[in-house]
């Protein structure tokens, strides 16, 4: 991911100002700041949601994001339905990704309740649900926005959701945006904080 002179207006507000930053593969980035900062924003513009008023981002890889919870789901239907709609939505077909269902499931640690409708889901099943699909059409490029907010952090740190985050480390990247309290779920990384690089690799906070 290249970053160059990047801005972005809402209307009158100047969302982002002459951002530039270089991501490479094998990195996992976390963007820090408060509410408002322009974060989301961001991540929107590298998912190719949004496009830059003036200056570019480049980005070279199959992209998957996870942002809104309620994007691509169905309240009213099981988790396994939800699993093909959200395929769905990322560009899978309903035959890729019901030869995925097992692995999802098993990522997911979800059960039996996986046969109820969404709407019984806790924000933090969400999670789940939602980063087994992502993960498993294998993006070379995993972004995610507040999603660990949802208070399943010790959920990606261990078993499957840990190794597969710690698997961009070594065939792509992440790129995430958390408040402080969030990044240690992130732990060899890159984060950066309005732009600015605070901690490199195997920093901690």
């Amino acid at each position: 991911i290249e970053i160059r002179n990047l801005n972005f207006f809402y209307g009158k507000f100047h969302a982002l100002r002459n951002v530039n930053m270089s991501i490479k593969e094998k990195k996992v980035t976390a963007f820090i700041g408060p509410s408002g900062c322009g974060k989301s924003t961001l991540l929107r513009l590298l998912s190719g949601i949004y496009e830059p008023t003036r200056g570019s981002a480049d980005v070279r890889g199959r992209v998957a994001p996870v942002f809104d919870l309620g994007v691509g789901m169905d309240p009213e239907v099981s988790g396994y339905d939800n699993i093909i709609i959200r395929g769905l939505f990322l560009g899978q077909s309903i035959k890729q990704m019901k030869k995925k269902m097992d692995e999802i499931a098993e990522f997911s640690e979800l059960g039996d309740y996986l046969s109820m409708p969404l709407r019984t889901y806790s924000t933090g099943m969400r999670v789940r649900l939602a980063l087994g699909v992502v993960t498993s059409i294998d993006p070379e490029i995993l972004i995610l926005d507040e999603m660990f907010a949802g208070g399943d952090a010790n959920f990606v740190q261990k078993n499957e959701a840990g190794q597969t985050v710690n698997r961009w480390l070594t065939t792509g990247m992440l790129a995430a945006s958390a408040t402080s309290n969030e990044t240690a779920v992130l732990t060899h990384k890159v984060v950066r904080s309005l732009g600015m690089l605070a901690f490199d690799n195997q920093a901690r906070v």
